[in-house]
Order: structure tokens, then C-alpha cells, then sequence
């Protein structure tokens, strides 16, 4: 025999189907931004960077071309003695267009290597995303399904439950107030057509005495 559900807090489902609610719109949310923050990265890495340190590597050349040609001219010069010019400042306006370039060129290898990285990284991501995605967008969505089932059924019950509490207490005591008034009414004598009383009746014997001194 089966027993009768024990339900103690329909208000406590209430909560945690509302809580739950909530979790999948703010995951729904939160993975979208990290969607977002990923590709924007990736585009950033991958797309941005290497067009950056490519014309920075051109401006570097050009500007490597200009101090060698600097370089060239102050050589070109005589000093009022006849002595070669030490072309000092020159050469460091060189080494430091060279030191430029080649910080470019390092620029443009890291992007690549770390853009290779990143893809793969995200790529990774995207896959385990993928399965969160579809519990956020499936499992989760068919779990408050079922709570809200749960609780159309519990609501259902409890509420069969008190008719069924009322239904068993209101006739006893409607008999209780009405069994007094019919019990004076069932019992109150009243009289009979039938019933003879007592005084009217009298004696047999004195009804015979009239008769028996007529005749004599």
C-alpha cells in the first residue's frame, strides 16, 4: 500500500527552480562574453598585431635607410684642419634604427608563434564551450520543465489534500449542531386521535348497572 507524499516545503522549490532560472540566464550571458572576449583576443593576436610590427618593420627600414645616409654625408665632410669627422652621433643614430628593426622583427616571430598558441588554445575552448552551451541551452532549460511539472503536481495534491481535510470535518459538525434540533422534534409528544383518556373510560361494571335495574 502506498503512503501519501510527505511534502514539507513547496515555497523552498519555488526558490530553488527561481534560483535556477536565474543561473541559466546569467550562464547564457557569461558565455556569450567570454565567446566574445575569445574571438576579440584571437582577432587582436592574429589579425592586429602582425599588421602592426609588419609597418613597424617598414618604418624602421626607412628610417635605418635615412641614418645610413646620414651617415654617409657627415663623412662626406672635411673639417677646417683636414681631420675626418668622427661621425659619433651618426653611427649611434644607425645602431639605434638597427636595434629598432630588429626589436620589430622579434615582434612579428612572437605574434606568429603565440598566434599559433592562442588558436589552438582556442580551439580547445570552443570545444568545451560547445558542451556547457548545450546543458545551458538543454539540460537545464528540461530541469526547470520538470519542476515546474513538480510543482503543478505537488500544488494539485496539496490542494485535494485540504478538501479532503474539510470535506471530513465539516459533516460532523453540521450533525453535531442539527442532531439537537431534530432529536426535540422526533421526541416532542403530541396527541393521539386514538388515545382515550383515562377519566373518559371509567368502569365496565358501572356502565352495566343501568341496564340490569331497567329491567327489574
Amino acid at each position: 500500500m502506498t503512503s501519501g507524499a510527505h511534502v514539507r516545503s513547496i515555497e523552498s522549490l519555488r526558490e530553488f527552480r527561481a534560483a535556477l532560472h536565474t543561473f541559466v540566464q546569467e550562464a547564457r550571458e557569461a558565455m556569450c562574453s567570454y565567446d566574445l572576449e575569445v574571438r576579440r583576443s584571437l582577432d587582436w593576436l592574429t589579425k592586429e598585431q602582425p599588421q602592426r610590427w609588419k609597418m613597424e618593420i617598414r618604418k624602421c627600414e626607412d628610417a635605418l635607410v635615412q641614418a645610413r645616409i646620414e651617415l654617409e654625408r657627415r663623412r662626406g665632410m672635411k673639417m677646417p684642419g683636414g681631420e675626418a669627422p668622427s661621425c659619433m652621433e651618426e653611427r649611434k643614430a644607425v645602431e639605434r634604427a638597427r636595434q629598432r628593426r630588429q626589436y620589430a622583427e622579434d615582434k612579428v616571430e612572437a605574434v606568429r608563434k603565440w598566434g599559433f598558441v592562442v588558436e589552438h588554445e582556442a580551439d580547445e575552448y570552443s570545444g568545451r564551450a560547445n558542451q556547457l552551451h548545450g546543458v545551458i541551452d538543454s539540460e537545464l532549460p528540461r530541469a526547470v520543465s520538470m519542476l515546474d511539472r513538480a510543482l503543478s503536481a505537488l500544488e494539485a495534491y496539496t490542494a485535494l489534500r485540504s478538501v479532503g481535510d474539510e470535506y471530513r470535518s465539516s459533516p460532523t459538525e453540521d450533525i453535531t449542531r442539527e442532531l439537537p434540533a431534530q432529536q426535540d422534534s422526533q421526541f416532542t409528544p403530541q396527541a393521539d386521535a386514538n388515545t382515550v383518556e383515562p377519566e373518559a373510560v371509567g368502569d365496565p361494571s358501572d356502565q352495566s348497572r343501568p341496564s340490569q335495574e331497567a329491567r327489574r
